[in-house]
């Protein structure tokens, strides 16, 4: 059965009726948020659950159905087991299934992996079964970010206006074990000195080699957002070492958004046609795609690609301004008026 994260997190589903568990995704701080969530939730007085952690690489073929078997009771102290079990692969979906399908597990059994494809055959058989629970943990979501980032300001009795909460939203990666260290930092340096202005100027105190999100930093050019620009252009292209990278990725997005936009002018709904598009636009995308394609108009989308095919060719003949022509072209995106 799939639980949203957002409805684990709430509780909003009977927890101890469950004890078998799946989380996959890119995530590993939302896994980890959950695997401790359960944890703490089913500690009973007296009879803490004993942790047993293991990789599916230090098993052998055959051997997870006689350690489901083994666990599938208290230990000698009468206390429960807990089996947290990393997925480095497939391999072993086989035998969970066959395990998971002989008898219900007594004790809590917690497997975690990174992002698992639609016709998983444990993903579709956790799907399926309805004694069994799998969460998606994607990235965070703005809203989660805004969400997660309260909290933690909350439990440190710091109080901010809704709009610099948002600003360090923005300015955030989105997996959650990025956020935690950063906003850790940004925590004791407010405590440190509660009257810095550090919120207003938050580029500053965040770590310049995090993991941008690569999606959204395109997008944000072609709709001509300036905010963190050169933060974020240092980071994607390792302090202009890498233009090309940033160029192709750019081309590629300019030319998909005009596919869409020449589907719609032949009749195409909008929807339809970015659904048409092949390698699909990930559903976390589809609002900063439809903004991109409201923002620009087919002729500015030329315009912009153009250009960008110019930079492309100053690469290709290895010309001496290459760089200089590609960085002034980007920032030209990024003035509308004087595009």
């Amino acid at each position: 059965m799939i639980i949203k994260f957002d409805t684990f997190e709430s509780n909003n589903f009977n927890l101890n009726k469950y004890n078998i568990f799946l989380f996959h995704g890119s995530n590993i701080g939302k896994m980890d948020y959950c695997k401790e969530f359960i944890i703490k939730e089913k500690n009973i007085k007296d009879k803490k659950i004993d942790i047993v952690n293991l990789h599916t690489e230090e098993l052998k073929k055959g051997e997870f159905l006689n350690l489901y078997r083994k666990h599938n009771q208290p230990n000698i102290f009468g206390n429960p087991t807990a089996l947290n079990i990393y997925l480095n692969n497939e391999k072993f979906s086989k035998e969970i299934v066959s395990a998971l399908s002989e008898q219900v597990s007594q004790n809590l059994i917690i497997f975690k992996s990174d992002q698992l494809p639609p016709k998983s055959l444990l993903r579709s058989f956790f799907e399926k079964e309805n004694n069994l629970i799998v969460v998606p943990c994607y990235e965070e979501s703005a809203q989660e970010k805004i969400n997660y980032i309260s909290k933690l300001l909350t439990d440190n009795h710091i109080k901010i206006s809704h709009e610099k909460i948002r600003i360090l939203s923005e300015n955030l990666p989105n997996q959650r074990l990025d956020i935690k260290n950063e906003m850790e930092k940004i925590i004791i340096l407010y405590k440190s000195n509660p009257q810095i202005s550090f919120f207003s100027n938050i580029d500053e105190y965040i770590s310049d080699n995090l993991n941008i999100d690569d999606s959204t930093f395109i997008y944000s050019i072609v709709s001509g957002k300036s905010d963190s620009f050169f933060r974020k252009y240092n980071s994607f292209t390792d302090y202009g070492n890498d233009n090309v990278r940033l160029l192709s990725y750019l081309l590629e997005h300019l030319f998909r958004l005009l596919i869409v936009k020449y589907k719609v002018k032949q009749g195409s709904t909008v929807r339809q046609a970015i659904k048409d598009l092949r390698p699909p636009v990930f559903f976390k995308y589809h609002k900063a795609f439809n903004e991109n394609l409201n923002h620009r108009n087919i002729s500015e989308i030329w315009q912009m690609f153009e250009k960008l095919m110019l930079c492309k060719k100053s690469f290709i003949e290895n010309r001496p301004s290459s760089n200089y022509y590609f960085c002034t072209t980007i920032i030209r995106f990024l003035k509308p008026q004087r595009f």
